[in-house]
């Protein structure tokens, strides 16, 4: 979605979250239709039995996800359910998705739209919505270097993720460990949080990359962190052309020389 304001929008988040059942109860009931009224040909055939079993799977499928159920992941159904009874969840749902449109786009996080990021988490309902709406502000505050603002979201994210999905728990322990090297200068504290993630060879390249380079500042390897930034900078160099990758660049080349600032401190 390509999105430029989060007005007016609901009618159209309603027919997202329902095409997919709809396209499951369609689909079923065509499949069914077919079982009972076979082309001569195909009657008694494998074709036939393959229909009955796609359209009894299609209808079960359609069915179970309008069920309004799930907190960490939800069903369409409930957030069909959210959009027509909630106003803050369906606004921070949009919002979210507006946000994601941007980033896509090549805004920088620090560019946002400070009312947008005020909206995607704004409310407490320990779901993964409101996760991922801190995990936004936390991302927009580190690019401004708003250290406290950055703090507040990622505890939020924190106190919230032993509920979530593995994934998510190692993204945010990933990005409590490079908050603790990088803004706190807390090598230790900053190493403990990465032995508590459950999968850290999952994490992409250019992540590892980047929180390597807070702990070698954090442990004052100011020369280790700008070899080891120059590797981010080749990776980054050789990622497709995207709008996604000029302000990539420019964020890395500003770190770059917040780098080498606080070597020269020392």
């Amino acid at each position: 979605m390509h999105i430029e304001t989060v007005t007016g929008l609901r009618r159209h988040f309603l027919l997202y979250a329902a095409a997919g059942p709809a396209a499951n109860l369609i689909s079923g009931t065509l499949a069914a239709l077919f079982v009972n009224f076979p082309p001569l040909p195909l009657r008694m055939t494998w074709v036939a039995s393959f229909a009955a079993g796609f359209s009894v799977l299609s209808l079960i499928l359609g069915l179970l996800s309008l069920v309004p159920y799930g907190k960490t992941l939800r069903s369409d159904g409930a957030r069909i359910w959210m959009l027509l009874t909630s106003y803050e969840g369906t606004r921070r749902w949009i919002t979210a998705a507006a946000l994601a449109s941007q980033q896509r786009k090549g805004v920088r996080p620090k560019d946002w739209k400070r009312t947008w990021l005020k909206a995607v988490c704004s409310l407490r309902d320990a779901s993964f919505d409101e996760i991922s709406g801190n995990m936004l502000a936390y991302i927009a505050a580190s690019d401004i270097k708003d250290a406290p603002t950055a703090a507040s979201h990622l505890e939020r994210c924190l106190e919230l993720t032993p509920s979530s999905q593995p994934m998510s728990r190692d993204f945010v322990t990933r990005e409590a460990s490079f908050f603790c090297a990088w803004f706190r200068s807390d090598p230790l504290l900053a190493e403990r949080w990465i032995s508590q993630m459950k999968r850290p060879k999952v994490m992409s390249p250019l992540l590892r990359i980047r929180t390597d380079i807070a702990l070698d500042c954090a442990h004052l390897k100011f020369d280790d962190a700008i070899d080891d930034w120059r590797k981010g900078a080749v990776f980054i160099e050789h990622l497709p052309i995207t709008p996604f990758k000029v302000p990539l660049q420019e964020s890395w080349r500003e770190w770059g020389d917040e780098i080498r600032d606080k070597k020269n401190r020392q």
